[in-house]
């Protein structure tokens, strides 16, 4: 039987592939290729995650998580916020090809067709948010409703 695992990434402007979650990655290629001839395709990723997602995350999560870091005495804006989230559940750690230097970037969350999550990577992350919150400020998100689910 054949296996066959999807990976998702992003090319820099120098051409740089900076894969999601590359420990994953290896470790699957590791446990499921190792000294084995592989095939590697690379095609343009073709979804996004919705406006009404988008419109979730800042509108509803990231404004609860400023009212509870305020009920605490503690004073965010809403883009510290998110860089925050970003920094904790969407860096991506690059390799550089020459040197094996790594370093960590953010995955951006802008509208734009070359966005580099996917709609399961979004819901995945709001969830983080919402664990986080929950565990660490002790304090309920309302998750988004079945019809932003649904159209997502």
């Amino acid at each position: 039987m054949q296996k066959e695992f999807t990976f998702y990434g992003h090319v820099d402007e120098e051409g740089r592939l900076k894969i999601h979650k590359p420990r994953i990655m290896g470790g699957i290629l590791e446990s499921h290729f190792s000294r084995k001839n592989v095939e590697v395709t690379v095609r343009e990723q073709t979804y996004q995650f919705r406006d009404n997602m988008r419109g979730y995350y800042f509108g509803v999560l990231l404004k609860h998580t400023q009212e509870a870091l305020k009920s605490m005495g503690m004073i965010y804006s809403l883009a510290e916020i998110d860089e925050y989230f970003r920094d904790k559940f969407l860096a991506t750690e690059v390799i550089n090809p020459l040197s094996w230097e790594i370093t960590r970037e953010r995955t951006t969350l802008k509208k734009s067709k070359s966005s580099p999550i996917t709609q399961r990577d979004f819901k995945e992350f709001c969830g983080h948010c919402i664990r986080w919150v929950a565990v660490n400020l002790d304090y309920p998100i309302p998750f988004p409703n079945e019809e932003i689910l649904q159209n997502a």
